[in-house]
Formats: C-alpha cells, sequence, structure tokens
C-alpha cells in the first residue's frame, strides 16, 4: 500500500512539473519535459509544504501532503490551459523522436555503459538505506522529526537547522509519510534525471554522438555517480544550479525569452537546495550585457525578461531566507548584508603563506574535481581568443562560463579561508561545493569541438 501510494504521488509530481515545464517548452522532446518534470515539481511541492507548514501551521501528514500535491497538480494543469489558450496552441505535444536503430555501434555501448551505471545506483539506492554522516544527522534527522511531530518547531529546538534549506528534508518526510522507509531511491530519480534532460541540452548544440559522450562524461565522474548514491544535497544543487545557468546561456545567446524564464525557474530552485553560489546567475547576466557593449547589439525584446528573471531568483532565494530571519530574528541571510561582510574581509591583506596554503588546496580541489578538464578548457580559450575571436564573442555567455566559474571558486575560497580559521580541514567539503561546475565544463567543451569541427569540415571544403 505505501508503495501504491509514493508511486502515484511520483506520477502526480511529475505531472504537475511537466504541466509548468511544458508552458516554456511545449515544442521539446517529451523525454526532455518529462524529466525536468521532474526535477522542477518534487522541488516546487517542497516549497509548498514548506510553506504551509510555517504560515498556515498545517501539519506534515500523509493526508495534507497529498491534498496540497492534488492542489499543485490543478493549479499547475488550470495556468498551462490558460497559457496555451493565451498562445493560441492545443493540447500537447507528445512526441518522442528517439531512433534506436538509427544509432551506430559506438553509440549503442555507450548507452550500454550508462545504463550499467544507472542500474548500479539504483540498485545500490534500494539495498542501502541514509548512511553518510551529514545526510543523517542534517538532512534525514530533520526529515524524521517533521514526520514524526507535524512540525518544524522540535528540528528548530535542537539547532543546525539554519546550515541548509529543506529541499532535501521535506522530500524525505513526505516520502515517511506515505509509510516507505528507504528514501535512497529518489536520488536516483535525479540522476536519471539530470543524465536526460542533459543529453537533449547538447542535443541542442551537437549531434547525437556528440550528445552521449558529454552524458557518458558526466555521469562516470567519479563525484557526480559516488554521490547519486548518497543523501548529501550537493548532486541536487548541482543539478538545478547547472542546468538553470545552461538554459538561461541558450536563452540569452539565441534570443529565446522562454529559454530565458526557465532558466531562472530552474536556478531559482536551486537555492531551495543550497544557497552557496546565488549571484553567479547575476554574473551570468552581466556577461551577457558585457557582450552587448562590445557588439553594440542591444536586443530590446529580451531586456525585460532578464530583468524579470533576475527579480524573479531574489524572490525565491528568499523563502529560506525569511523563514531564519523569523526565527532567529537575523539578518545574517540577507544578501545585501553579505555583500558587505564579503568585502569587508576581501580587503583583509593576508599573510604570504596563507596565499600559498590557498592555492595549494584550490589546485587540489581541482585537480581531484576536474581532472584535467580546466587545463584543456584555458588551452581551448586561448586558441579562441587567438584564432577564432568571433566565435568567441559570439558565444561570449557560453563559453566563458567555466571561467566565470573558476573565478567564483577562488574569490569564495579566499573569503572563506579568512572567515574561518580551520578551512585547511575540510577540503572533501570543497569538493563537493565545486562540482556544480561540471555540467558546464563538459558542455561547454562539447559545443567548442563540435562548432570547430563543424568549422574545419566548411573550410575544407570551400
Amino acid at each position: 500500500m505505501a508503495i501504491s501510494i509514493l508511486v502515484l504521488s511520483i506520477i502526480l509530481i511529475i505531472l504537475s512539473g511537466f504541466l509548468v515545464v511544458d508552458i516554456f517548452i511545449y515544442k521539446n522532446n517529451l523525454l526532455e519535459r518529462i524529466s525536468l518534470g521532474f526535477l522542477v515539481g518534487i522541488n516546487i511541492f517542497t516549497i509548498l509544504l514548506f510553506l504551509f507548514n510555517w504560515k498556515f501551521s498545517i501539519a506534515y501528514k500523509l493526508n495534507n501532503s497529498l491534498i496540497i500535491l492534488l492542489g499543485f497538480f490543478l493549479l499547475s494543469l488550470l495556468l498551462n490551459l490558460i497559457i496555451k489558450k493565451i498562445n493560441g496552441t492545443n493540447g500537447w505535444n507528445l512526441c518522442i523522436n528517439i531512433h534506436l536503430r538509427k544509432l551506430t555501434l559506438l553509440e549503442k555501448i555507450i548507452i550500454g555503459v550508462l545504463a550499467f551505471l544507472i542500474m548500479s545506483v539504483v540498485l545500490s539506492n534500494f539495498y542501502w538505506p541514509v548512511m553518510d554522516w551529514d545526510a543523517l544527522a542534517v538532512y534525514d534527522f530533520k526529515a524524521i522529526s517533521f514526520a514524526t511531530t507535524g512540525y518544524m518547531q522540535d528540528a528548530i529546538n535542537r539547532g543546525y537547522f539554519t546550515a541548509y534549506p529543506l529541499f532535501g528534508s521535506l522530500s524525505h518526510t513526505f516520502i515517511y509519510l506515505t509509510g516507505v522507509k528507504n528514501p535512497m531511491f529518489f536520488y536516483s530519480l535525479l540522476y536519471i534525471s539530470l543524465l536526460t534532460v542533459f543529453y537533449f541540452l547538447l542535443r541542442k548544440i551537437t549531434g547525437k554522438f556528440g550528445s552521449l559522450v558529454g552524458v557518458l562524461a558526466l555521469a562516470c565522474n567519479p563525484l557526480i555517480f559516488a554521490h547519486a548514491s548518497m543523501a548529501y544535497q550537493n548532486l541536487p544543487y548541482t543539478i538545478y544550479f547547472a542546468l538553470g545557468i545552461i538554459y538561461l546561456c541558450l536563452g540569452l545567446k539565441d534570443k529565446k525569452i522562454n529559454y530565458i524564464l526557465l532558466g531562472s525557474l530552474v536556478f531559482g530552485l536551486s537555492n531551495w537546495v543550497r544557497v552557496e553560489f546565488f549571484l553567479f546567475y547575476y554574473l551570468v547576466v552581466g556577461l551577457y550585457y558585457l557582450k552587448c557593449v562590445i557588439t553594440k547589439k542591444v536586443d530590446k525584446k529580451i531586456l525585460f525578461s532578464i530583468v524579470f528573471s533576475c527579480i524573479f531568483v531574489y524572490l525565491l532565494r528568499s523563502f529560506w531566507q525569511g523563514l531564519i530571519s523569523e526565527v532567529y530574528n537575523t539578518n545574517a541571510a540577507n544578501i545585501e548584508m553579505s555583500l558587505v561582510n564579503y568585502i569587508h574581509t576581501f580587503l583583509t591583506v593576508p599573510k604570504i603563506e596563507h596565499l600559498l596554503s590557498l592555492f595549494k588546496y584550490i589546485i587540489k580541489g581541482f585537480s581531484l574535481t576536474f581532472s584535467f578538464l580546466p587545463i584543456l578548457y584555458l588551452v581551448v580559450l586561448f586558441y579562441l581568443f587567438v584564432r577564432e575571436r568571433k566565435f568567441l564573442v559570439d558565444n561570449l555567455e557560453i563559453i566563458t562560463l567555466p571561467l566565470l566559474g573558476m573565478f567564483f571558486v577562488v574569490f569564495g575560497s579566499y573569503i572563506f579561508s579568512l572567515s574561518y580559521p580551520g578551512w585547511t580541514t575540510i577540503l572533501e567539503s570543497f569538493y563537493r561545493l565545486i562540482m556544480v561546475f561540471l555540467p558546464t565544463y563538459i558542455f561547454v567543451m562539447i559545443n567548442v569541438a563540435s562548432n570547430l569541427t563543424n568549422s574545419f569540415k566548411y573550410k575544407k571544403n570551400q
């Protein structure tokens, strides 16, 4: 009975998210919209659980949660139908367009390896319960407290509550409310959804083979693969952060308002998982405007959508900020106060020994997380600057994503090293944190490789 309730609930979550995603990309492949629908649906659903409990004291009980879920589905359906009516579109595009018979032998081998990786994660999560220390002590503990008491107050009183938003904890909470004892399968669904959406994002810039290679590179990365079987929130954060940024960049590059708005939604939802790289979104938007200055081309049609998306991302972040401010009567989570603190810390003059230790710390973190990718990327970036400058400028917001990531990581690590005395003892946390940039590295490298290959072919045929 418990499994039946959970399966039906997941289907309803997917449908609810699908109806939201379909508003933006109704022409895209059905599998892309379903996978992204699960990611958007489960995130919004947990936000609704949080809001109804926090603002209206609706207890975390199965019946209450199912009513909220049904309301979410009906609201998504109504919104979808209204938007379709306004746009003059009818029905839903259910086209998949997957032709397995046309795969080459190498492509079939890659799919076989991907199937093996996915099955390994599924079986591991089916067998093993939540067992990693922070997952047990933080995320799962809060879920058990929420499901047992029906409210958040018990977990708040026990402390260590404000470190992370509640996406993971409330996902576990709902699973426990259905009667299922092990929430680890949830991370298998996240892993599968990431690979599926990432494949279709790659298909927008390259062919089938290149897309499969990119997905395989992401799927078998040691950190990504390991975290698919952990109840930590680094993998979910990577998913929402990276996919949101990629949709945003594709929208900016191709002047697609729907992609910009979808990117802001997906990235904004990352703030319900973790909040470390919140400002990265605005850095990408700022880079786009720098490109407009360089090229002297400003598209006024997408200007409003960009401004709206920036405001929307900020508002989504404010959910967690609002709870922290209300419960603890503090402005510590306020972004303006954070910026003041960052600037003050940045102006501190460190010792040479401190900088050398930080350099070794960052280099080791990059090498273990990204392997050779940063070096290869910098070589390619230099080549583009020297030989393919027009291509570099035309794709500036996409190609410089890893460079922006490096800047963010170095700057953030520098600030953190000055703020936290024991920073050298938590290098493993550094690996987990910077893995959010892995998908963007792979996406950019596949994009550059595809375009340069096409360019060489064109020049050869001339």
